[in-house]
């Protein structure tokens, strides 16, 4: 796997991962993997910290919506023209 390929897929999992309804609907699991994943992000398509960070935190708290967070995220992975593996984005959690 290379990096491009680490990139789409954690693009992926973060997709996968915020289609819950609030932070609390994942797993503590989940939500270490979902921090891990928008940090791969981040770095991957050079994100600044409020694009990444700041709004997951603002999920975090409640002071942002999951969707909210959803929605933010995957402006950006259009923007940055990532193909999806829509197979895998798919898959329930």
């Amino acid at each position: 796997m290379n990096n491009q390929d680490l990139v789409a897929h954690a693009c992926v999992q973060v997709l996968r991962f915020t289609s819950v309804a609030a932070w609390d609907d994942l797993s503590p699991d989940r939500q270490v993997q979902l921090g891990f994943n928008i940090g791969l992000v981040v770095l991957g398509l050079g994100l600044n910290k409020t694009e990444g960070y700041d709004a997951l935190a603002l999920a975090q708290t409640g002071a942002q919506s999951m969707q909210q967070l959803h929605d933010h995220l995957e402006s950006l992975i259009i923007h940055h023209q990532v193909e999806l593996d829509q197979v895998q984005l798919h898959k329930t959690i």
